[in-house]
């Protein structure tokens, strides 16, 4: 099963449905409409095995992963 994002094409209400395939329907549920447009979504994978381990980056900063040791090929 899957989470699905629509936009209801009658009341313009955004919603998620939890479906097995999109082919299966689903009601928006404002206004209970089975007419619906998908929304673009990002899909992600993490890997929750445990046998690889990464390097965490901290994404809340304006400088990149690379400056801190400027091996990475651009100039600021």
């Amino acid at each position: 099963m899957r989470v699905y994002d629509f936009k209801c094409d009658d009341c313009a209400m955004p919603f998620e449905a939890f479906l097995r395939s999109i082919d299966e329907s689903h009601a928006c549920p404002q206004c209970g409409s089975l007419r619906s447009t998908l929304r673009p979504t990002l899909q992600i994978s993490i890997n929750t095995s445990g046998t690889r381990r990464g390097r965490v980056i901290d994404m809340s900063s304006n400088s990149c992963p690379g400056c801190a040791n400027r091996s990475h090929g651009h100039h600021h």
